[in-house]
Formats: C-alpha cells, structure tokens, sequence
C-alpha cells in the first residue's frame, strides 16, 4: 500500500504502489538493456525548455556563450539536424547516434507502453535491415547488441546509438549511418514480429516489478502531481501492450519520429567534413513530414503546500527517509548565456557544501543516520529536484533522522556558510576543473549536445572568482524557502 497525503490536512491519499520494471518516471535509461558505458554517460535530456527561478547572480550575465567550434552542425531542409566533432581517443573508433525528441509523453490513451515498444521493434526488422540481419551485420564486425548497439526511451526521447565502431573502412561507416537512416524513417513493424515481441515486454514487466522500482516509480507519481508526467509511464499498461493494432503502433511512429524531431550526432575518429556529406547523402531522402502535429512540452505544477509521503513495500529490507525541493529550471534562452554556468556553478559549490556538512554529521557518535547523500536531479526538461536521502541506524530512529537532516539544512538557511567552508570548496573545484581540461573527453561532448546545454565547465572557472558565502548564502535562501518541499519515509511492510 502506498500512503501520501499534504501537511495541514490538505489532502490525504491511499492507492495501490505502480508495477513494471522501467525506472522511474523522467529517466533515462529502459532497464531492457544496457547502454555501453560512454554511451551511458553521454546521454541525458535533449529538451531544456521550462519556466525559472534564478538564484542570486551577478551582474552581466545575459551575454551568449561562446559556441563550441569543435562542433559541424547542420540542419538539413526536412529539418534533421546533424551534430559532428572529431576526437581521436580511441584511434579508429567513431559513435553514432540518432535521437528522436519524442517518449511517451507523445502517447495518446490507447497507445500507453508504444513508445518503448516501437523501440524493440527497432531491431525486428527495417527497410535495409530485414529480420534480425543489422544485428547480425554488427555482430560479425565486433559491434555487440548490447554492449555496442542499444537504445533506450524515456517520457521525452527516445534514443538509438552504435558505439566503438570501427571507422576504417567506407562500408562500415555507410553502414551505421544507413542504420540510423532506417530508425528515423523505415521500422517495418513486421507482424510477426510485433505478435513475438509482446512476450519480450511481458517479461521484462515482470522481471522490473521489484520493490524499488515500485517504490521509486510511485514517488515520481507524487512528486509529479497535476502534471501529464505524472500520467505517463514509460513501460505502459499490459492491457495496452497486450491488445494494440499494428496500425496504432505505426500511427505513432510516423506521427512522432520524423526529421524535425530528430538529430544524428556522430562523435570519432573521423574526418567531420567528409562526414557531413556523407549524413547529407543518407539522410536528405527522408520526406519531412506536412502539416506535423505540434511536440507539446509539459510543466511540473508546484506545490505551495509540503507533500509528505510514507512508502510500504514487503519486499523493502531498509528503512530510508528523503527530503526533496523541486525547482523550476531555467529557460533554454537562459541556458545558452552566462547565467547559465553560474546557476551550474552554484550547483556544485551547494552539493558539495552539503556533502561536507551531512558527512561530518554522521560521525558523530549520536547521529541517528549512517549516512547522508545529497543529490541534484531532473523530472526531464521540466524541474530540477534537490534530494537529500538518508539512512537510520536503528529503525525507530525514522523521524529523528528527518529532523537531524532538516536541521542541518535550516542550519545553513538560517546561518549561512563560512567563508573557509566556500573558499575550501572552490579550491576542490578549481582543482576539478583543471583536471578535466587534460582529460577532454567523448562524454562531455556528447552531453553538451544531447542535453541542449553548454559544456563550458571550464569557463566556470572564471566565474568561480566571484563566489563567496554570502552569494552561496543567498542561493540557499532561496532554494529552500520557495516552497516546492516533499519529504518522504520508505520502510519494510
């Protein structure tokens, strides 16, 4: 049973916890398979838009960032966008990805689940690819499903990648990108197949319907509340899954992947001159699509009222607690100035404040938690999350542990930082910084491209000057008296 209700006697609620073995809603990854690991960690959120809240900035900071001009980028006239940049560790090796802006927020009611369904069908069978022969092709060059092909789709993207491909010969590479050329347009959705794959999703339904996904998934429910997140759920409804049409199914891949909600992205040891038009070549054909539906984008009400949520599950071993500020994010416009690194910089200059201080408080001998782990989050395009999640060392230690953890927090709302404390942290940061500029890397670049956002972690080192703890005091204000608070208890049923 799950339990939720609004602090004051707003609400209280009782429901059913979700099944299914997606993660939670606004993730990144389909559990089906896993991402290798660059690819992992290249890809986050491609959509950025939103309503903001800046924090305490200072002054001209609406200036442009500077482009990256490592980066080829195009659009071509059916409105495909290309991203290209060259990177020579690992010699002879290149990835490719093609991400499609859409999840399955973009279903309607009877297409619950089609989103990560069309995504198997992927590798069922396309117009260049018949059957299981892209998969076998790969194969027989070292390029493994799974450990080098893969995809995954979430609320709002859903993404395909071919990883650790070698690029010496022609052929291969015409290959991946024909690869790439077949997902955006050209899925079969062979009958046969489609009747075979429903078993697929079933079984991987039944094998993610374990307490922590349940869990997880029925807080992202509260923590989404009055929003279309909060409706959607990547895996679907069985009752979907089990009896669509197949038209319905390919009514929604010809509706949502098309070239104006797609972007390949091409990262390696390549020539990105000769790459570009190698992409012009295969992906111009595709036909833009007429009178397209318009891509909705959806906020995250908030909350003015705490919502407070107490979690049972039988198959939970620990007793946990979690205390979480949502925070609108910053507009894309926003994104792509100055503003946008501060905001980030003062991100990681809180994080690791907090780091310090929970770390600090679990060594003392009274402490009523084991351990304390702050993290900054996302739901998609549409809020930022601030959790801190702790651990009791006894379990009737719960709501003593919520208030340590509180107190800490209003400690430093009500105190601020030392400037010790801030210039400590800057120095760990600056060291951070430096050595990530000897270490330029492929997931950076990707990052930057798939999320929408800058990577010019290295330009917050000059803004990195201007921090002091009064600036970090008032970010902190803010952050947590603007309302937005959820605190939650997990425990064994």
């Amino acid at each position: 049973l799950l339990w939720v209700f609004f602090l004051g006697g707003v609400l209280f609620a009782e429901g059913m916890l979700l099944t299914g073995n997606t993660l939670p809603t606004g993730s990144a990854f389909s559990t089906r398979s896993v991402l290798s690991s660059r690819g992992a960690l290249y890809l986050k959120s491609v959509l950025t838009k939103g309503s903001s809240v800046p924090f305490s900035q200072p002054a001209n900071l609406s200036a442009p960032l500077p482009v990256d001009d490592e980066y080829l980028i195009g659009t071509l006239d059916n409105g495909l966008t290309y991203y290209i940049r060259e990177a020579t560790n690992p010699r002879g090796r290149a990835e490719f990805f093609i991400v499609h802006n859409v999840g399955s927020l973009q279903e309607e009611d009877d297409q619950r689940g089609l989103a990560h369904f069309l995504e198997h069908m992927a590798f069922n069978g396309t117009k260049n690819f018949p059957g299981k022969s892209l998969l076998e092709y790969f194969g027989s060059i070292g390029v493994k499903f799974g450990a080098n092909i893969n995809a995954y789709t979430s609320m709002d993207r859903t993404v395909y990648n071919i990883s650790d491909v070698p690029v010496d010969r022609s052929s291969v590479v015409d290959s991946a990108l024909l690869a790439l050329h077949d997902w955006s347009h050209y899925i079969t959705c062979d009958a046969e197949e489609l009747e075979k794959e429903r078993g697929v999703v079933r079984e991987e339904w039944r094998r993610g319907d374990v307490s922590a996904t349940r869990m997880m998934k029925a807080i992202s429910r509260f923590q989404q509340t009055g929003s279309r997140f909060a409706e959607r759920d990547v895996i679907g409804l069985p009752s979907v899954i089990d009896t669509f049409e197949r038209q319905t199914l390919i009514d929604y891949y010809h509706r949502w992947y098309r070239p104006d909600l797609q972007a390949v992205i091409v990262v390696g040891d390549i020539d990105k001159t000769e790459m570009e038009q190698r992409i012009i070549r295969t992906f111009s054909t595709i036909p833009a699509v007429k009178d397209a539906p318009v891509r909705q984008t959806y906020d995250v009400p908030d909350n003015k009222e705490p919502i407070v949520g107490y979690f049972t599950d039988p198959e939970t071993s620990a007793i946990s607690t979690r205390i979480t500020i949502k925070i609108p994010p910053l507009t894309h416009e926003e994104k792509q100035s100055d503003l946008y690194l501060y905001e980030e910089l003062l991100d990681k200059v809180f994080l690791e404040m907090m780091r310090n201080r929970f770390r600090v408080a679990a060594t003392n001998p009274e402490a009523p938690f084991r351990t304390v782990i702050p993290v900054f989050s996302t739901i998609s395009y549409a809020s930022k999350l601030f959790t801190s999640t702790a651990i009791p060392v006894e379990d009737e230690e719960t709501f003593e542990t919520l208030e340590v953890v509180q107190e800490e927090i209003d400690d430093l709302v009500a105190e601020g930082p030392t400037e010790q404390e801030v210039q400590e942290i800057k120095l760990y940061l600056e060291k951070r910084f430096t050595d990530r500029k000897k270490n330029v890397s492929w997931m950076a670049i990707l990052s930057s491209a798939l999320k929408g956002e800058p990577n010019l972690e290295l330009e917050q080192l000059e803004l990195l000057e201007q921090v002091n703890a009064r600036k970090v005091h008032t970010f902190a204000k803010r952050l947590f008296e603007s309302g937005n608070r959820m605190t939650f208890v997990f425990e064994p049923l």
